[in-house]
C-alpha cells in the first residue's frame, strides 16, 4: 500500500479489518527512491484522486500499468493527463463493501472487470495482468471489445447499499456496489509475484503495446 508516513501511522495505529479480521500490510512511502511498481491499482474517492495522482507519480516507470477502479471514466483521464494515457488499462468493479471507519464488510467479493480501450484481442498487458489477479486469487474478467469498456464503465450506475450492505436491487449475485473509497492504492510488486514467468510477462508488456486510445 502506499502511504506517506503520516497515513501509515494512522493505519498502523487504528489497524485495518476485513468482515471482522485484521490485516496487516506492506506499506511504501512514495519517495524518488522508492522501486518502480509493476501494478497500481487506484482506489479512492474521486475528491482524494489529485492527492492519488501526486502519490503514485514516484513510484510510476517506464513499464507501470495503472487501474483505476473509480466509478466512470474521468479519473482515467485525469491520470493519463498526468503519468501518460500508455500506462492505463480501463477498469470498474462489481462489489458491495462497505466501509465504516477502518472496517470493511462486504458479503459478495465481486470481481474487477479490466481491459485496453479497444479490447477485441486482449493485449500483452492484459495479458499480464490477468495471470497476476488469477495466481493471487482476485476474481475478475476482460472486459468486452471495441471500446465497450469505456462507454460501460462512464455508465456505470452508483445505486444505494440496503442493511446488509448489499447493493439494493443486486440479487443473489454481485452487483455494481460502491467501494470502500478511502482506502489507499494496493501496490504489486515484483517480489510479491509468485512465480518468475509472471514476472517476465509483466516486464515484457510494455505500455507501448497499447492500441491509441479510442
Amino acid at each position: 500500500v502506499l502511504a506517506d508516513p503520516a497515513r501509515r501511522a494512522a493505519y498502523q495505529q487504528a489497524g485495518l479489518t476485513v468482515n471482522g479480521k485484521a490485516y496487516a500490510f506492506d506499506f511504501v512511502e512514495p519517495t524518488d527512491e522508492a522501486p518502480k511498481a509493476d501494478l497500481v491499482l487506484v482506489a479512492v474517492k474521486h475528491t482524494q484522486l489529485p492527492e492519488a495522482i501526486r502519490t503514485l507519480r514516484p513510484v510510476v516507470g517506464p513499464n507501470t500499468i495503472v487501474l483505476s477502479l473509480l466509478n466512470g471514466i474521468s479519473s482515467e483521464e485525469l491520470i493519463g493527463q498526468a503519468i501518460g494515457p500508455e500506462h492505463l488499462l480501463y477498469a470498474y468493479v462489481y462489489m458491495d463493501a462497505v466501509r465504516e471507519g477502518r472496517a470493511v464488510r462486504y458479503s459478495q467479493l465481486g470481481e474487477i472487470v479490466f481491459g485496453e480501450a479497444v479490447n477485441d484481442h486482449p493485449s500483452a498487458r492484459v495479458r499480464a495482468v490477468q495471470e497476476l489477479f488469477a495466481a493471487a486469487g482476485i476474481p475478475h474478467n476482460v472486459g468486452p471489445a471495441q471500446g465497450a469498456l469505456r462507454r460501460v464503465s462512464a455508465k456505470r450506475p452508483r445505486p444505494r447499499a440496503d442493511g446488509a450492505g448489499r447493493p439494493r436491487g443486486s440479487g443473489p449475485g454481485p452487483g455494481p456496489g460502491h467501494r470502500a473509497g478511502r482506502g489507499r492504492y494496493r501496490l504489486f510488486r515484483g517480489h510479491h509475484q509468485p512465480a518468475a514467468p509472471r514476472q517476465q510477462n509483466l516486464d515484457a508488456a510494455r505500455p507501448g503495446s497499447r492500441p491509441p486510445n479510442g
